[in-house]
C-alpha cells in the first residue's frame, strides 16, 4: 500500500496500526507490504508524513483493511470413544472467519442447529 506526500522536500514516512499493534510503528519508508494477509490483519492502518525541518508540518491518513476468506475450523476430539450406550458427549467446534460463520452439526438423515 503505497503512502505518498508531495509539494514537500525530504519528508519522513511513519505507516503504523492503530488497532493492531497500540500505535506500534510498522515501517518508516513510504510503502508497506501486509504478504499473506490473515484475518489478524484487519485493522486501521495510518501513513504519517512529516518534514523535520520544520516543525507541525506534518499529515496524516488512515485506510481501513477487512480481510474476508472462508472459516478456519478447529475440532476438539477429533475421535471420541464411547464404552456404553446412554452416556453424553460433547462436541466441541470453534470456527473463525469473515463475515463470521455459523456452526451447524449434521448426522446423517438428522440435522441440528
Amino acid at each position: 500500500m503505497p503512502c505518498l506526500m508531495s509539494r514537500f522536500s525530504c519528508p519522513e514516512f511513519y505507516l503504523f496500526s492503530l488497532e493492531l499493534q497500540g500505535d506500534a510503528v510498522l515501517s518508516k519508508a513510504s510503502r508497506y507490504r501486509l504478504k499473506e494477509l490473515s484475518y489478524s490483519d484487519s485493522g486501521v492502518y495510518t501513513c504519517e508524513a512529516n518534514v523535520p525541518s520544520v516543525p507541525g508540518l506534518r499529515k496524516e491518513q488512515s485506510i481501513t483493511i477487512v480481510v474476508e476468506g472462508p472459516p478456519e475450523l478447529d475440532m476438539e476430539n477429533h475421535q471420541v470413544e464411547v464404552e456404553s450406550e446412554g452416556h453424553p458427549v460433547m462436541l466441541s467446534c470453534k470456527a473463525k472467519g469473515n463475515p463470521a460463520p455459523t456452526i451447524t452439526w449434521n448426522q446423517p438423515d438428522l440435522k441440528v442447529n
